[in-house]
């Protein structure tokens, strides 16, 4: 923000307001917009040639001048780099067959669908008895649901075998509750969030981890 020595960062805002992200709501325009919409009173610098309510970047230390246009440069920069990605033609994207692309993980090579899941279940761990257990209710909303997820998964590593009890149903799960929680789960994982199969535009989906915790989830 300009007169800061570091760049914007919502995280840092949140610990500066103390306040919870649903609570701040942030206004982005350009400074003649800010200037013909609102009154801004700045008394420290206040000018008295300047019109009452207008900001006038004259009326500021040559320090905060020098930070104010290096942060304008910064974002012009950062502009200017999104819309020369966004304006890519179709000639510009090059298309490989899968034989040229091999995706390679840990040194290995990821060549079909298959080997994806041969990889996801080799990390799994079946040696130890202890297994990231979740207690839910039937019909769980898909939030709440990811909630729990992030929950246990400070208790207990997500590598482990995943085991489900549903609340007011007997029965100890030997994979098929799993199973059948898990398809829900993703079933409503793409409805919700991957509509038409792409991810819907969400800051919230990327700062509490819900996209995080849908692969973590599906893989």
């Amino acid at each position: 923000m300009s007169g800061g020595k570091s760049f914007f960062q919502p995280d840092n805002y949140k610990a500066e307001v103390g306040k919870d992200f649903k609570r701040i709501t942030l206004y982005l325009c350009t400074t003649e917009d800010l200037n013909s919409s609102e009154e801004v009173t700045y008394s420290k610098y206040e000018s008295p040639s300047s019109p009452e309510g207008v900001f006038n970047n004259e009326d500021l230390p040559d320090d905060l001048q020098n930070q104010i246009c290096s942060d304008e440069e910064v974002a012009r920069e950062l502009q200017n780099q999104l819309d020369s990605e966004a304006q890519l033609s179709p000639d510009d994207v090059v298309h490989v067959s899968e034989e040229e692309s091999p995706l390679s993980t840990l040194g290995e090579t990821l060549r079909k669908p298959e080997d994806v899941i041969v990889k996801l279940r080799s990390e799994v761990d079946n040696d130890s008895i202890d297994n990231f257990f979740l207690v839910i209710r039937r019909g769980i909303s898909l939030s709440r649901l990811l909630a729990l997820w992030r929950w246990q998964e400070k208790r207990t590593p997500v590598t482990k075998v995943v085991r489900i009890r549903i609340i007011g149903e007997n029965g100890i799960d030997s994979g098929a509750i799993a199973k059948e929680i898990l398809e829900t789960s993703i079933t409503n994982i793409e409805q919700v969030m991957f509509p038409d199969g792409f991810p819907v535009d969400s800051t919230l989906h990327v700062q509490n981890g819900n996209y995080h915790t849908a692969g973590e989830i599906s893989a």
